[in-house]
């Protein structure tokens, strides 16, 4: 019998690790192979049997196999040697099934071995193993969510299935964006902007960020985006800057779908990427929103479409054209006559003929205006048209195209002494269309003032809105006949836009006004409140009265004022009353008038109790004709009777006699800082910084005692001959004019728009900082020759709030930098960002001062 003993050594399978190895099943039995004939030359073979209990034990053992191979690998510092190369192999033939164990091992391993094992596991992440990758993102252990991050920002086909665990309840989103972020130019924006919006606010953002860094077109065919469903404007508004960056004509469209939120940032922020688009598109996707819009976005959507303006959006312009507002209507068809051709002033006349007849007679009326030899080529090929609408406004186009009006010659003959040649080319300028004309009519007017009916009968023919200006001019002249007809011009150049503050000035002035037109005035009055729907008129029904006031007996009698004893005292009940060499109070012998505004009147007499000259500031009678009026104004000028400095105009009183009103202050000969850059057009450095020290100066004694300007701008900084500043004006918001318009009277915001403070347009209340802001916005002026933010007064506000005012440097290239530097820090914003002194401001002039010195 031959015996065979199979031993199955053990121990060099267990050690190291015998104490991790728990095994359930012991061996069971160990037999001895026999052969005898005893057995009938029968095999019976006993064999050594092992049973596992538990099959799991057999990975365990493979396991424990793998372990010690990293052991050794880690261990080895030669990986490029013999050893190393063949223990990257055994690791590399098993990390299919035992890549758990290699990332477990990789945050311990130095740089060298960890970038192998990383590259490992890298090589067999598929399948099974991307999953197991993936899983690891939501690990509670940081190192191991850390490293499976590392590995798997290495991969480039996996960015569909982070997609789809972005949105799972589990799954850590920050982990998953950061892993998009190294792909984020090979990934589609349409699908980030997709799976964003479906995720909370913050995440939202961090994955939207990553749209503008893709290097793919965005498809719009499969772009699910519908604004009314986004509930953050802080979306809407990421969305809108990244499609303003986009160099597809499509991207217009999903932006115009933005003009319709109710946020009026998010409308603005659109407007904004449309004029940031750099492609040419159909601008008139905005003018479907253009009614809704406020006065400042219609002013930049009418921009986008003016840029983006060519030959193809001539006709669908004509809806828009023939709409309520007179200003829209003229932008457009302006652009009509720019860039018409036979065909596309044909399919505009189209369109406009599908409109009501109201709006169309305004569309044609406002065609027929212009002067432009390309519109008058392409109505000429229109004038046998088949259709009958075409064809007759192509003939008027023609007949009004074909001898336009020559304003040099015209000119000659409207400043003519013969006053028939006169008349006969004003009317001819009515006739003509010409907005050019509006200052040759102005210049009538002031050459030879009887021809002022027939000008503001010409200015109503024009139909210009710009025309108010010169018919409130003329509102003022003292003649019924010419009030008359401003009044009538002002009714029909009212636009909505304007409608309410034109009623409130005409009723300013209905006090000044002759009796006998006042009828006039309160019918302009009640069809303005008609025509517009604004609000009712709550006024005493005696300022109408066109009954002439009865004054005494001496009062009617001419008085020559040279002779008037000085004991003789007449009362004056208007301040139009008062005339060269009146004698006021018994005592301000009136000398000359300085000017006149919004507020009153400014007089220089001669104070003849001392013998001194002074100035007279007689304030409207409707802006005191009540106790707390009254106590507003005694209250500022109790205040600026405080400030006591040589930069600072000083305050002597305040004095009332019957219907009259005045502030009487000192007489500077000089000239308003206005007045001169009329001339001189821009300021030096050093001559500007002179000005602005002294102004600077002036206020930091103001601020010291409490008082704030409000309303610091160049009229209300004087200079005379030796180059003394003195400020003007503290806290009385005084003489306006048309550019220049203070927004409201007392009880809101006093400035001008030009120089009011951002925390002034939001209607905060005024603070030191504010005069510091209108300081800066006067230095732009004065060294650039132009205002920093200009358009109509509401517009203004929002780009103070903007501040996106290009620095002087780079407006006039000769300005110094550190100039330009201490000028946007007076601009800023933020008025925590300002210098935050007056005796700051004086200190920071100075130091530019030394460097342009050295």
């Amino acid at each position: 019998m031959v015996r065979f003993c199979i031993k199955i050594h053990f121990s060099a399978i267990i050690s190291p690790y015998s104490k991790k190895l728990q095994l359930k099943s012991t061996i069971t039995s160990i037999g001895i192979l026999k052969f005898g004939s005893s057995y009938n030359l029968k095999l019976q073979v006993c064999v050594l049997v092992i049973f596992i209990g538990n099959i799991g034990n057999i990975t365990v053992i493979g396991s424990i196999l793998l372990n010690r191979t990293l052991k050794k690998f880690l261990d080895c510092q030669d990986l490029t040697g013999e050893k190393g190369v063949a223990l990257t192999k055994k690791i590399r033939d098993s990390a299919t099934k035992s890549l758990e164990i290699i990332l477990k091992v990789i945050p311990t391993a130095d740089k060298q071995h960890s970038d192998v094992l990383k590259k490992i596991c890298l090589e067999h992440a598929k399948g099974a193993n991307k999953e197991l990758l993936l899983n690891n993102l939501g690990s509670d252990a940081t190192s191991i969510r850390a490293t499976a991050v590392d590995i798997l920002s290495q991969s480039t086909d996996i960015s569909n299935k982070l997609f789809q665990r972005l949105h799972q309840t589990d799954a850590s989103k920050a982990e998953i964006i950061k892993l998009l972020s190294f792909q984020k130019q090979f990934l589609a924006p349409q699908q980030i902007i997709n799976n964003a919006l479906k995720l909370n606010e913050y995440d939202a953002q961090q994955l939207l960020a990553l749209a503008e860094h893709s290097e793919l077109p965005l498809d719009f065919d499969h772009l699910y985006l519908e604004p009314s469903q986004i509930e953050s404007p802080a979306i809407k508004i990421s969305l809108l800057r990244y499609f303003g960056k986009l160099k597809q004509p499509e991207a217009s469209q999903i932006i115009s779908k933005f003009l319709a939120d109710q946020s009026k940032t998010v409308v603005f922020e659109a407007l904004k990427s449309l004029q940031a688009l750099a492609v040419s598109f159909d601008a008139s996707v905005v003018l479907p929103f253009i009614n809704t819009m406020s006065e400042s976005e219609q002013d930049m959507a009418l921009k986008v479409v003016i840029n983006q303006a060519n030959p193809t959006i001539v006709p669908n312009l004509a809806p828009w054209a023939a709409g309520k507002s007179d200003d829209v209507r003229l932008v457009l068809i302006k652009l009509v006559a720019k860039h018409v051709t036979k065909e596309g002033l044909k399919r505009f006349l189209q369109q406009l003929d599908l409109e009501d007849w109201v709006g169309k007679d305004r569309a044609v009326k406002c065609l027929l205006r212009v002067d432009n030899d390309g519109l008058y080529n392409a109505a000429q090929a229109l004038v046998d048209d088949k259709q009958e609408f075409i064809r007759g406004i192509a003939q008027q186009l023609v007949a009004k195209q074909g001898d336009p009006a020559d304003l040099k010659k015209i000119g000659d003959s409207a400043l003519h002494e013969n006053w028939q040649v006169r008349e006969k080319a004003i009317v001819a300028i009515g006739n003509s269309g010409n907005r050019q004309s509006l200052p040759l009519l102005t210049k009538v007017i002031k050459q030879w003032p009887e021809s002022t009916v027939g000008v503001l009968k010409a200015i109503n023919k024009l139909g210009f809105s710009k025309g108010l200006e010169i018919a409130f001019t003329c509102l003022k002249m003292p003649e019924a006949a010419i009030q008359r007809e401003a009044l009538i011009t002002i009714s029909n150049l009212t636009a909505e836009k304007n409608a309410a503050t034109v009623r409130d000035t005409v009723l300013i002035m209905v006090p000044k006004l002759q009796a006998t037109v006042r009828d006039t005035a309160e019918q302009v009055l009640m069809q303005l409140t008609k025509d517009y729907s604004l609000s009712e008129l709550q006024v005493d029904k005696k300022l109408f009265e066109t009954r002439l006031i009865k004054i005494d007996q001496h009062q009617k009698k001419t008085v020559d004022h040279e002779q008037l004893a000085p004991t003789e005292i007449i009362t004056f009940n208007n301040i139009d009353e008062l005339k060269l060499k009146s004698l006021w109070l018994d005592r301000y012998r009136i000398t000359k008038e300085i000017g006149r505004g919004a507020m009153g009147k400014v007089m220089l007499a001669e104070d003849e109790m001392v013998g001194e000259s002074l100035v007279l500031k007689f304030m409207l009678p409707e802006l005191t004709a009540d106790g707390a009026s009254r106590e507003r104004f005694l209250r500022e000028v109790k205040y600026s009777r405080k400030v006591s400095h040589p930069n600072v105009i000083r305050i002597h009183d305040m004095l009332f006699k019957d219907n009259l009103c005045a502030i009487s202050m000192e007489y500077f000969v000089s000239r308003g800082i206005d007045e001169v850059l009329k001339k001189v057009k821009i300021f030096e450095a050093e001559e500007g910084l002179k000005i602005l020290y002294q102004v600077a100066a002036g206020m930091s004694a103001a601020h010291d005692q409490e008082i704030i300007h409000r309303d610091l701008k160049p009229s209300n900084i004087l200079i005379n001959d030796e180059g003394l500043v003195k400020v003007v004006d503290f806290g009385i918001a005084s003489a306006s004019t048309n550019t220049e318009a203070t927004l409201t009277r007392v009880g809101s915001i006093i400035g001008t728009p030009p120089y009011l403070s951002p925390e002034r347009a939001k209607g905060q209340d005024a603070h030191y900082s504010c005069d510091i802001y209108a300081l800066g916005i006067i230095a732009y002026y004065m060294f650039t020759g132009r205002l920093p933010y200009t358009g109509e007064p509401m517009a203004i506000l929002f780009q103070h709030l903007e501040g996106n005012a290009p620095p002087i440097h780079e407006v006039r290239k000769s300005i110094p930098v550190p100039l330009s530097f201490f000028v946007q820090k007076l601009m800023a914003t933020k008025a925590e960002n300002r210098v935050q002194t007056m005796a700051a401001v004086c200190t920071g002039i100075q130091e530019v001062q030394d460097k342009l010195k050295n």
